[in-house]
């Protein structure tokens, strides 16, 4: 219901394209890992046909663990490898009731098509919206770069070599948070979609490394899943037999973090 999805069979596929869209191109970036970590002890409590709708519709590998001491660790350690050492620490405690762990990573590694030239990066300074900044700043010169501009933003986007991927710069004329508010999909839509040229680009880019973690359970909540986090109300029948002993299956904590 919260995905707007009348049909859990369709929803599966679609969500398998998706994936097959983003890792099945031998020249992409993508590097998708999804995983399923299960406490030996509560194995034998897991829906198979559960298991088995992860294995064929998203390709996860479910790992029967221990849930001692060193299974933070061990998570910890796989999304690291597969976000290639970005994202470190996802996790630094579980629930000691806990008896599953869904992990899904999704790591994107892409050259530009035309490359910043290193010897022109240089320190500069970066109007950020809480004040000014140092940074290294890489320049470059573009003729027929793509450009929109309307009366709020002006954008371009740098394509990356494999043909399929690029980055969108978009720089608001006025108060940042007040276009990003304003920010729609139609309006996102226009900016990825435009294909009007300017005679040349002259750009300067901060070079940059930014982070955001935060638990979902709130923004979930209140997208329309609270049951989900109820230990009174939450069903999860198709994935847990209801026989699974101590209390009922809820979700305890979903926590998400993106690193560029």
């Amino acid at each position: 219901e919260v995905l707007g999805a009348a049909d859990l069979d369709a929803l599966n596929k679609d969500c398998r394209d998706l994936q097959s869209v983003l890792v099945g191109n031998p020249n992409g970036y993508f590097r998708l890992a999804n995983s399923l970590w299960i406490d030996k002890a509560a194995a034998s409590s897991i829906q198979p046909a559960f298991l088995e709708a992860n294995r064929e519709c998203f390709g996860a590998n479910v790992r029967l663990e221990a849930f001692d001491g060193g299974i933070v660790e061990k998570i910890n350690r796989r999304v690291s490898d597969n976000t290639a050492g970005r994202i470190v620490e996802l996790l630094d405690e579980l629930d000691p009731l806990a008896y599953m762990v869904l992990v899904n990573t999704l790591l994107f590694e892409g050259a530009w098509k035309e490359p910043f030239f290193t010897p022109a990066t240089s320190d500069g300074t970066f109007h950020a919206a809480g004040g000014d900044k140092t940074l290294p700043m890489m320049h470059q010169t573009r003729d027929k770069a793509l450009w929109y501009e309307d009366g709020t933003v002006q954008a371009t986007r740098l394509p990356f070599d494999d043909g399929r991927t690029a980055l969108l710069l978009a720089l608001p004329k006025g108060d940042l948070h007040t276009w990003l508010s304003s920010l729609d999909r139609k309006t996102l839509d226009r900016l990825a979609a435009g294909q009007d040229t300017c005679q040349r680009l002259i750009l300067t880019l901060p070079r940059f490394r930014v982070s955001f973690k935060q638990e979902l359970n709130d923004v979930l909540a209140a997208m329309g899943m609270p049951d989900t986090f109820s230990e009174e109300k939450a069903d999860f029948s198709r994935m847990v037999k209801p026989d699974r002993g101590v209390e009922r299956p809820h979700i305890d904590e979903v926590m998400h973090e993106t690193v560029l």
